[in-house]
């Protein structure tokens, strides 16, 4: 496959999907965050995946109905949680491929994208995850009572971090005295170290896990049960747990997931009169478009306003 590189234009017929595929995660295992690197290889190898069941080895074999066909195949798929995949999870399995192999056609590895022209699947408003309330939020709390990532729910529902900054946190990082967080640049998606304050009644578990870190001489904060750095994948598998129980007590978990612990504190932040740029700055948004993603208001808010005139 190496002289695939060296004809330039002088393409390989035979050049598998696969080949492409390990090519661009080579790329991106340099040029993205680690978790955002593992999401975006389980999202181009289930496409992977479906082309093998269909004997589509090789590049020249793709036409942009081999992709329209994965579709259809994808939503008839069960996920791990039950039910069929949302729009939203099979957009990224088309975006992943999708940027594969405008890699290779960038790099001469094949003439063109025959996907290029496939859309995505349009994800309606209504499909966009919602937020918790705030007694949602008491009894997901209640649920974690026994879970082992009992702090860090309680963490990041009066933060507003993301897991991976959570898991990322340093003694260090924390400023009891001056009462905020220091989420650094090189731990922040944003690249920008940014302050969030400690609210009423974070200080105190805060003080409790700085005092167990340090008696235990570890930097980290948070650590799993075993006193070792957090795998993502355990605390959200664990969080998906929580929230099975939480739904036998009403908490309706349509659509959300752990992100959405920080969809509801910026919301709830919002709702409570905080000035928005504060917001975005206290969670590291860049622009006021990507703080509209994540803001959700809720019927009561809407409805109470005061008589103008």
């Amino acid at each position: 496959m190496e002289s695939n590189f060296a004809r330039g234009t002088d393409f390989n017929k035979d050049i598998t999907i696969e080949y492409i595929v390990e090519h661009y995660l080579e790329k991106a295992k340099y040029t993205m965050k680690e978790r955002s690197y593992l999401v975006e290889k389980q999202c181009v190898e289930k496409v992977i995946e479906y082309f093998h069941l269909k004997g589509l080895i090789y590049f020249r074999l793709l036409t942009p109905k081999s992709l329209q066909d994965f579709i259809v195949w994808r939503k008839e798929t069960i996920t791990p949680r039950g039910k069929p995949p949302s729009n939203v999870t099979v957009n990224k399995n088309i975006a992943a491929i999708k940027r594969a192999l405008n890699l290779a056609s960038k790099n001469q590895l094949i003439p063109q994208d025959p996907f290029a022209n496939v859309s995505l699947i349009r994800v309606d408003k209504e499909d966009s995850p919602r937020i918790f309330s705030k007694e949602d939020i008491r009894i997901i709390e209640q649920m974690a009572e026994k879970s082992t990532i009992k702090s860090e729910i309680f963490f990041l529902v009066r933060t507003g971090l993301r897991v991976s900054e959570m898991v990322n946190l340093e003694i260090a990082d924390v400023d009891l005295g001056k009462n905020i967080i220091i989420v650094r640049s090189v731990k922040a998606k944003s690249r920008k170290t940014r302050y969030v304050p400690i609210v009423k009644g974070l200080g105190i578990k805060l003080q409790e896990l700085l005092n167990e870190a340090k008696a235990n001489q570890r930097s980290l904060v948070f650590v799993n049960s075993q006193g070792n750095k957090h795998c993502l994948r355990n605390i959200l598998r664990r969080f998906r747990t929580i929230l099975k129980n939480a739904k036998k007590y009403g908490v309706d978990i349509e659509g959300v997931n752990i992100h959405s612990l920080r969809k509801t504190y910026i919301s709830h932040m919002i709702m409570s009169g905080q000035d928005p740029v504060k917001v975005m700055k206290i969670v590291g948004h860049q622009s006021w478009e990507t703080m509209k993603k994540y803001l959700f208001l809720t019927e009561e808010y809407l409805q109470d306003v005061p008589s103008l005139f």
